[in-house]
């Protein structure tokens, strides 16, 4: 067990990063100015937006899709020893994770360019990183070994998320969410390092 909890907190950390690391070496390229109120965050993988510094940002969702796939999915250990409604939760949130992290690196692969296919995996990937930080937080509010306010982190990013899905056109709320994300997957990692030794403590009783 704790070998995948190493895995998991890995591949969380890894993904924010190489999130922030990419997008600042795809920003460095950019050739205008860059902002929330006039930009999506997806304009750096833009190829006529931003020519030299797309492709930074493209193989950025490839790899941070493939790591939150795989974060989300090593969510399973935390389910051991729970209720039942935390394991129906959990299985939800690795669920939905594991599509939106697919989902996230589609859009590396389709361009904001092309729009059909990037705003179609773009829909997919709101959708379900929502879906999945919300019944993710509903785990962790039951679950001893965290913090509520990880749960009420999970479920302001999910207001967010139904909140840029109800006004599309506000780029700054993207911005949000993912600063959001980014500190959620920072903060469930972070958490999850003590897991074990939680376990434990609960199999010796001490």
């Amino acid at each position: 067990m704790r070998n995948r909890l190493i895995w998991t907190i890995g591949t969380g950390i890894l993904a924010i990063v190489a999130y922030i690391a990419l997008a600042i070496a795809s920003y460095a390229y950019y050739p205008a100015p860059f902002n929330p109120r006039d930009n999506w965050l997806s304009d750096l993988g833009n190829s006529a937006l931003n020519p030299s510094g797309a492709f930074l940002y493209r193989f950025d969702g490839v790899l941070v899709g493939v790591l939150l796939a795989l974060f989300f999915v090593g969510l399973r250990p935390l389910a051991r020893g729970q209720e039942k409604r935390v394991k129906i939760f959990l299985a939800l949130a690795e669920a939905f994770g594991f599509i939106a992290g697919v989902a996230l690196a589609m859009t590396g692969v389709f361009s904001e360019g092309q729009h059909a296919s990037h705003w179609l995996w773009s829909a997919v990937l709101f959708v379900c990183v929502g879906t999945a930080v919300f019944f993710s937080g509903f785990a962790v509010l039951r679950h001893p070994g965290f913090s509520r306010r990880l749960s009420y982190l999970a479920f302001a990013l999910t207001v967010i998320d139904w909140a840029m899905a109800a006004f599309h056109g506000t780029r700054f709320l993207e911005w949000v969410l993912v600063t959001l994300l980014l500190c959620s997957v920072g903060a469930l990692s972070y958490r999850m390092m003590f897991i074990d030794k939680m376990f434990r403590s609960v199999r010796t009783g001490k």
